[in-house]
């Protein structure tokens, strides 16, 4: 199974994301911004999916999908957000433009998680 990048500066976030995924199977490595991520990336050949936050400081996720979708077309990216300054839906709507395969919403329930990393990385 491909190795899924969760980018988060709520640690909480993370561990429950990681825990949710492990239980499924999945492998999960962690950053808490963009700048760590695209790091990240570079080093683990085998990412398969990223899963990132929009609201951060250092690098955002706007920035960290942008980057990487330059490095890599097919990579999967999944955006979640609880909003900010501007409300969650225009974050993903803006996601969704520059090149997130889904979005949720935060809070999102286990469940939704689980459906949506499935959709992206379907058991082989």
């Amino acid at each position: 199974m491909a190795t899924v990048l969760v980018v988060d500066d709520d640690p909480s976030i993370r561990r429950v994301v990681r825990v949710v995924l492990e239980a499924s199977g999945h492998s999960v490595c962690e950053a808490e911004d963009g700048n760590e991520a695209v790091a990240q990336y570079e080093a683990l050949s085998f990412v398969g999916l990223v899963i990132t936050d929009i609201v951060m400081a250092g690098k955002d996720g706007i920035e960290t999908i942008v980057e990487l979708r330059r490095r890599r077309k097919d990579l999967k990216i999944l955006v979640i957000s609880g909003g900010g300054q501007v409300g969650a839906s225009t974050y993903l709507r803006m996601a969704g433009i520059l090149g997130a395969n889904m979005t949720l919403e935060k809070p999102f329930s286990a469940a939704d998680l689980k459906a949506a990393v499935d959709h992206l990385l379907p058991p082989t």
